[in-house]
């Protein structure tokens, strides 16, 4: 019986051979949104030195796979009304021109909600793996699953929909 191969949606990687295992992003993690503290601006939750404040800006300021440190920080009043992200966990920007763009988290700290992150990722996926993985998806998910007038958005489950070999 023949295996189905299925598409890697990367044009020079072709399908993904037949013996490699394909799932999709929401069985090997759990795929959230951060969560930006509100209202907006308001110094008694932003500009302060409590916690990293992860934005989209810090996501894709380069083209490290780590990121190291923020230039911002919330208070911890701002902490405790947004997502709190642990070193180590792979996240995505997930909105604006910039969106497709994965970083590796070297420091813990809070997302806002332009930032998708995988939680309780797999025991037997590598960070590496899936951090380059997304990162040669950056282009497809701007052209094919984002695209549109305005804002282009990837919500979790468009991401959490995505084959992953």
């Amino acid at each position: 019986m023949a295996v189905e191969k299925s598409s890697s949606y990367v044009k020079w990687i072709g399908p993904v051979p037949s013996h490699w295992a394909v799932k999709k992003l929401r069985d090997i993690s759990h795929v959230v949104r951060g969560s930006s503290p509100r209202p907006a601006g308001d110094r008694t939750l932003f500009h302060g030195d409590y916690t990293p404040w992860i934005t989209v800006l810090e996501v894709t300021k380069d083209d490290r796979v780590f990121l190291t440190e923020t230039t911002d920080f919330l208070t911890e009043k701002g902490a405790n009304q947004s997502r709190q992200l642990d070193r180590g966990t792979v996240v995505l920007s997930n909105s604006g021109a910039t969106l497709g763009v994965p970083k590796i988290l070297e420091i813990s700290g809070c997302a806002n909600d332009g930032i998708a992150a995988f939680l309780n990722l797999s025991e037997e996926v590598s960070t590496l793996f899936l951090y380059y993985y997304l990162a040669s998806l950056t282009n497809v998910f701007r052209e094919q699953i984002a695209p549109g007038l305005g804002q282009p958005n990837l919500n979790t489950d468009l991401i959490g929909d995505m084959d992953f070999p």
